[in-house]
């Protein structure tokens, strides 16, 4: 039984839940690096 029809809409439905993804996770900080002492090291060394 196919419940895609193709390999287009599986790609489409990847790239849908993918940019929903990275849309939650963008502005969050892991622990450390929101500390401005870290990203103070961060921008010299760049």
């Amino acid at each position: 039984m196919k419940i895609l029809p193709n390999v287009d809409a599986v790609e489409k439905i990847v790239y849908s839940d993918q940019i929903s993804y990275n849309g939650r996770f963008a502005d969050r900080l892991l622990r450390g690096f929101a500390d401005p002492y870290v990203k103070r090291k961060q921008t010299e060394t760049v």
